[in-house]
């Protein structure tokens, strides 16, 4: 998904604003002020001051604390000095305007540092491992669990528990919006089946409205996704989506809109918006994909010998999707979060298959592997190497093929091997993977291949 604040037609804000910005704009002479007065009472002549910072300390409900970092220049016992101050600052967002105060002044290094939550943007601060236990505390802080733990979250129940109205309408006949979160009272605009069927109807605040298209038939999956992504800016993006607003009153909803890029995980983000919008799927995917589900299901497609490794990928994708109720490239992009696809880079995968044109590099490279195909007592067929006995092979014209057992009991009867693939998503959500190496395991194997 790709995210926008709804725009008026001719509106071209930049929603980039600073916290920082907003304060110094409305209040750096107040602030300042407070700053003289205080440097009156001490005794000194005051040459010039200025705001260095400002530094986020507490956000809760209406009020976000703040203090602001004034350097001062001084003229004391007839030299000149240079003094820092903390100014502690409190700002109510609720009611008709901003409510500003001053709370107190001391020296800067009496100011406790305290951990930082947000960032001058007001979005909240999340480390990318944060955002799994983050998922687990919002469940938690609204009481909600499917009552079957093998059931999917649906996130439509999710939305009402924390008061939202989800609605289905055609609120883009092109499709390129998924949907649409009021954060404040509006106004929508719906489309119905004929060309000039159009209807401006009021929004209220708190309303979710997901694109049906113009045939009405939205897909659940999809929809599933896109409304528990709502839900998470509902709940993390409030002060975010108030700033912005202090410069564009117009604003009242945040827009999703079809991001075309399979993979969201973007190393660095060109803007704010796409910060919050990386939030928004990445806690989202957290919570209709729980972790542990997540892995038995993955983990168990690995293990299925019967299949090469692009089958098995694209098997625990499809069981993830039809179980979470998501997509199949939400589902795909969950797993690379996990770690299972990195890139090549992750733990290598156990196989006990090797490609005929593999071969030759693993002997090469590996004489303990060459040693024990030495003794004997290994044969090679259909694509592995198996344990001579007639358990596990039968004759076939000119070779031997693999029994029934021998394929479902690799572990038995086969040498292991350990694979490292880089893997490219398409924007379908299937998994194409590149094969970058393949080694002999023995630390894996629970043959005897010493003695057959």
């Amino acid at each position: 998904m790709e995210l926008c604040f709804r725009q008026i037609p001719g509106n071209s804000g930049r929603y980039e604003h600073s916290f920082r910005e907003w304060i110094l704009e409305r209040y750096e002479e107040e602030i300042l002020t407070a700053v003289r007065k205080s440097a009156s009472q001490e005794d000194v002549r005051l040459l010039g001051s200025e705001i260095l910072d400002i530094r986020i300390q507490r956000v809760s409900g209406d009020m976000i604390e703040f203090c602001a970092c004034v350097r001062c220049g001084m003229h004391l016992y007839e030299s000149e000095i240079l003094k820092e101050y903390g100014v502690s600052c409190r700002c109510c967002i609720s009611g008709a305007g901003p409510d500003f105060r001053v709370l107190g002044i001391s020296t800067l290094e009496a100011v406790p540092a305290g951990p930082v939550r947000f960032l001058d943007t007001l979005l909240p601060l999340l480390p990318r491992s944060g955002y799994e236990s983050l998922a687990d505390s919002i469940l938690r802080r609204y009481s909600f669990h499917p009552e079957n733990s093998s059931d999917p979250v649906n996130a439509e129940a999710f939305a009402l528990r924390i008061g939202l109205n989800v609605v289905y309408d055609c609120i883009d006949p092109a499709c390129r919006v998924l949907g649409c979160l009021y954060m404040e009272n509006g106004a929508v605009t719906v489309y119905g089946s004929g060309p000039g069927d159009v209807k401006i109807l009021p929004a209220s605040r708190g309303t979710v409205y997901i694109n049906t298209g113009r045939n009405l038939r939205p897909d659940a999956a999809c929809s599933n996704f896109t409304v528990m992504h709502e839900c998470v800016h509902w709940i993390l993006h409030p002060y975010a989506f108030w700033l912005e607003k202090q410069y564009d009153p117009s604003l009242a909803s945040i827009v999703c809109r079809e991001k075309k890029q399979a993979d969201t995980d973007l190393p660095k983000y060109r803007s704010s918006v796409e910060l919050m919008e990386r939030q928004a799927n990445a806690v989202a995917s957290c919570i209709l994909m729980r972790r542990t589900r997540v892995r038995t299901i993955v983990e168990s497609a690995l293990c299925r010998q019967d299949l090469v490794f692009d089958e098995r990928l694209n098997l625990a994708i499809a069981e993830i999707a039809a179980r979470c109720n998501v997509s199949k490239a939400a589902a795909a992009i969950r797993i690379r979060e996990l770690g299972y696809l990195d890139s090549g880079t992750g733990e290598a995968l156990l196989t006990y298959e090797v490609p005929p044109a593999d071969l030759t590099c693993i002997l090469e490279r590996d004489p303990r592997f060459l040693a024990v195909l030495r003794r004997g007592n290994f044969i090679y067929a259909e694509n592995r190497f198996c344990l001579n006995r007639k358990k596990y092979l039968v004759p076939s014209g000119n070779g031997h093929k693999l029994t029934l057992y021998a394929k479902t009991h690799p572990e038995e009867c086969c040498l292991p091997f350990r694979e490292q693939r880089s893997c490219m998503l398409s924007p379908s959500g299937s998994f194409r993977s590149v094969l970058n190496g393949i080694s002999f395991s023995p630390d894996d194997c629970r043959v005897d291949f010493n003695n057959g």
